[in-house]
């Protein structure tokens, strides 16, 4: 599949405007691009490749055929940055880790890792942390994911029993 994005959003986002670009990688063309109107920290896709997750002022689930916005996950939970986003290895959970500060020297606030289901984007678990997570990984059996945070420090969680 491809993202679309319209001509003149092209022209008006400029080189580095806020899109996602799809790369060719044995060629290094580029694909397509499409509007996203907001900064982007991280990305995944759904082992699938039908789904592309991506992470910045929210986390949101682009379907990779349309370039469609399919949901929107944690809105009321998120008041600062996501910094990161992964999925388990069968597409099943998304996780994401926040956190931030709203000047140099405040206090962090929303220090969060948060798990969801991909597919309904109903919250099963949140674990708090001291500072932002800026790195995930799910093991591959989906049961733990380990979060990485901005100070070096590394946390490793078991998900909920019966997901």
């Amino acid at each position: 599949g491809s993202f679309s994005c319209r001509a003149e959003d092209k022209e008006s986002l400029g080189f580095e405007g806020r899109t996602l670009r799809m790369w060719d990688v044995a060629s290094g063309a580029e694909i397509d691009a499409f509007a996203h109107w907001e900064w982007v920290n991280a990305m995944a896709f759904h082992p699938n490749g039908d789904y592309l997750f991506t992470a910045g002022k929210s986390v949101i689930c682009w379907d990779c055929n349309t370039g469609s916005k399919v949901r929107e996950y944690g809105q009321g939970k998120i008041t600062g940055i996501v910094h990161s986003v992964s999925l388990s290895s069968d597409g099943k959970f998304l996780a994401f880790g926040t956190g931030g500060q709203e000047e140099l020297g405040a206090p962090y606030q929303n220090c969060f890792l948060r798990a969801f289901e991909a597919a309904t984007g109903m919250l099963v678990a949140e674990w708090q942390h001291g500072y932002p997570v800026n790195a995930l990984a799910f093991t591959p059996d989906g049961h733990h994911i380990l979060a990485g945070g901005e100070f070096g420090e590394l946390h490793y969680w078991h998900m909920p029993n019966g997901l």
